[in-house]
């Protein structure tokens, strides 16, 4: 069985409660992780996280919210931990997840991700399911499941994901400052990462936030797009987006039934 992180502060005690509760029934155990209360930090602690000159200006020009770091400074925590553990990787969970009774097996067993496979997705967003995919590659997993990899348009979000120990690795020493959000950074085509390892996706998802809880990171504001009228063309990876279109028709990709 592989292991699995929750990320919680230790004043969400109804998301902990929560968490447990809907992990119990899935027969599954857990490591708890202290999340990082940004909204704690100075602005001058902050800004030591934030990147210095125009390097990644294309994507993201704006500056990070606190939120936002303390986000990423949780998986960050993660990383480290599924690294000392020893074992070939781990499972990250957000404390606002829920999941399918189809979890179970995919949380419970490590078999199912192909050895080529360095970070898999098995959650979806609410907003991100009912657009049109397209992956580049593709998995079969087990009955109707399957893994896709190269998601387009990008699959964010980070509330239940596996990554490898090598992927870890990456991300914590290239991530001494943040470039953008944890989710960007792991799930978007347009960052190296995504050029350095193989990123797939559930698919159907097992997880999702069916927003029980109020977020966490509350200073995100989704209708300020105006630093994205840039020219982003040149930062996508040369051809891969040609051949996306071509390889796999466009198709949903959806969550099962939460139990």
């Amino acid at each position: 069985m592989p292991k699995i992180y929750v990320i919680n502060r230790s004043k969400d005690l109804d998301r902990m409660v929560a968490i447990q509760d809907k992990l119990k029934k899935l027969d599954v155990s857990f490591i708890r992780i202290e999340a990082v209360d940004a909204y704690s930090m100075t602005e001058q602690e902050l800004d030591c996280w934030r990147p210095d000159g125009a390097k990644y200006q294309s994507l993201l020009p704006r500056k990070l919210k606190a939120g936002e770091i303390g986000c990423f400074l949780s998986h960050r925590k993660v990383w480290r931990a599924i690294i000392k553990s020893g074992e070939a990787g781990g499972i990250v969970c957000e404390d606002d997840v829920s999941f399918s009774s189809q979890a179970k097996y995919f949380l419970q067993n490590r078999d199912w991700i192909p050895q080529e496979i360095d970070v898999c997705q098995l959650s979806v967003s609410t907003s991100s399911s009912n657009k049109g995919t397209r992956g580049w590659k593709k998995y079969a997993v087990k009955d109707s499941f399957s893994i896709l990899t190269a998601m387009y348009p990008t699959q964010w979000g980070t509330l239940c994901y596996w990554i490898s120990k090598k992927a870890a690795k990456y991300a914590l020493r290239h991530t001494e400052q943040l470039c953008t959000t944890v989710d960007d950074y792991l799930f978007n085509i347009e960052y190296k990462f995504n050029q350095q390892f193989n990123v797939g996706y559930l698919t159907p998802a097992v997880a999702i936030n069916k927003e029980e809880f109020e977020a966490v990171i509350l200073d995100r504001d989704y209708t300020d797009q105006s630093g994205y009228k840039v020219n982003r063309k040149k930062s996508f990876i040369k051809g891969k987006l040609f051949y996306l279109k071509r390889l796999r028709p466009k198709s949903q990709r959806y969550f099962c039934e939460i139990d």
